[in-house]
């Protein structure tokens, strides 16, 4: 459905209701008005009577119109966000994600992993689980740019691409994002779960499938190291830790 024919049609205010309704009421009164002067049966001396009749017999069949696309914009722009969306998180899911990162020129990514999360679950339970992953969520949100992609890829596995990032920001904004996320327990406990980040900048790949292998093999790298850290590639000061990952 057009954009424009979606505006005319599917009001999402009062005044929006009532101004469609005079508008398609009196747009088909004059239509059938033209159409019966072309034909010669127009009565001129009642013409304003019929025109109003026309119009009140088509309000009810309006209102209808206007309510089923209006529905039909509602299901439609659900689907979408159950298409692009993380339904636990609200940020975009894998697939987004990566279509979303190839659209994007240069840049860093950054592949994520929540530190001993299945501890997490097997201690507190799933529900505190799920309150950890929406508040990883929202640190890696509140940690990036506007104009940045923030997905998650599965369980508790994220992903940022940072949008023309150079390495120093990718690196100051990845510690950020490696320093954790501070979850209330239903006990009213506080824990901590850290970060383990990857992180690769665009030139350092000839494509997003190596570009993420490599991303991933930082994480990994990061996780080997003794978590709750940031490693780029390249990164000097590990070099065993990364050489044991690209073997």
């Amino acid at each position: 459905m057009s954009h424009y024919l979606t505006y005319l049609l599917a009001p999402f205010s009062l005044i929006g209701w009532v101004l469609r309704l005079i508008f398609w009421s009196l747009a088909i009164a004059a239509i059938t008005l033209a159409v019966e002067y072309s034909l010669g049966i127009l009565d001129p001396v009642h013409t304003f009577e019929h025109a109003g009749l026309i119009a009140a017999i088509t309000a009810p069949l309006t209102l209808l119109v206007m309510w089923l696309t209006q529905y039909l914009v509602t299901i439609q722009n659900k689907l979408t966000v159950l298409a692009h969306r993380d339904p636990l998180t609200g940020i975009y899911n894998r697939r987004a994600f990566f279509e979303a990162m190839e659209s994007v020129g240069d840049g860093t990514v950054l592949m994520i992993d929540a530190d001993h999360f299945k501890q997490v679950n097997d201690t507190y339970g799933h529900a505190v689980g799920d309150r950890a992953l929406e508040q990883i969520a929202m640190h890696l949100q509140s940690s990036t740019r506007a104009g940045d992609i923030v997905g998650r890829l599965g369980g508790e596995e994220f992903a940022v691409f940072l949008a023309g990032a150079d390495e120093e920001r990718a690196r100051s904004a990845g510690q950020r994002i490696a320093e954790g996320v501070a979850i209330s327990t239903d006990s009213d406990e506080n824990i901590c779960i850290t970060l383990s980040v990857g992180g690769v900048h665009t030139r350092h790949a000839e494509n997003v499938t190596s570009l993420v292998n490599l991303a991933d093999k930082m994480l990994y790298a990061a996780k080997n190291e003794g978590r709750s850290r940031l490693v780029m590639w390249p990164e000097s000061s590990r070099p065993n830790a990364i050489e044991r990952q690209l073997t």
